[in-house]
């Protein structure tokens, strides 16, 4: 039963919440505890030269000044690569990060997917929008995809698609020799 006042969480809780349930409020709380420059700071470190934190999430003032949080996917995919790897912090906050992405609620990417292999996902969507970076975990060749699409229309999802392709792909190489 949901009940009136404040709601206390821990740091851990609202990161469990941006991360598996896109959680904007979680996110926004998050940013003003890290500090948007801090992150962006971060985000320069591991090498990531055209992804910027320029606002909050759902900042509707700041995303109609032109005020846009940008990525790419080849960055997303690298980011990715490095928290697989435990580059991207400790090699226990990295694995951290996987079991939260692992926990992510609906991915776009699963209906695309063998039920079977394992993915540490982080969708994110607006109207006309949807993408999804992934680590999927493919016996004997998992990879890392990064799905951006926009100008959909109606309830088209693209994502689960691209990744249905890129697995297909990439299981004909895991069952390859090199030969072929």
């Amino acid at each position: 039963k949901l009940q009136k006042g404040a709601v206390t969480l821990t740091i851990g809780e609202m990161v469990e919440a941006m991360m598996q349930g896109s959680d904007n409020s979680a996110a926004n709380a998050c940013i003003d505890l890290a500090g948007m420059d801090r992150v962006n700071g971060l985000i320069r470190e591991l090498g990531l030269r055209d992804t910027h934190l320029r606002r909050k999430m759902m900042d509707v003032a700041a995303a109609a000044r032109g005020d846009e949080n940008v990525a790419t996917p080849l960055e997303l995919s690298r980011l990715l690569a490095l928290i697989e790897q435990g580059k991207a912090a400790d090699p226990e906050s990295c694995r951290r990060m996987i079991a939260l992405m692992k926990g992510v609620h609906n991915p776009f990417m699963r209906p695309g997917l063998p039920e079977r292999v394992e993915i540490a996902a982080k969708p994110g969507d607006l109207d006309g929008v949807k993408c999804e970076s992934a680590i999927v975990f493919l016996k004997g060749r998992p990879f890392v995809l990064t799905v951006m699409s926009t100008y959909l229309g109606g309830k088209l999802n693209p994502v689960s698609r691209a990744a249905g392709i890129v697995y297909d792909y990439f299981s004909r190489i895991a069952g390859s020799n090199e030969w072929g």
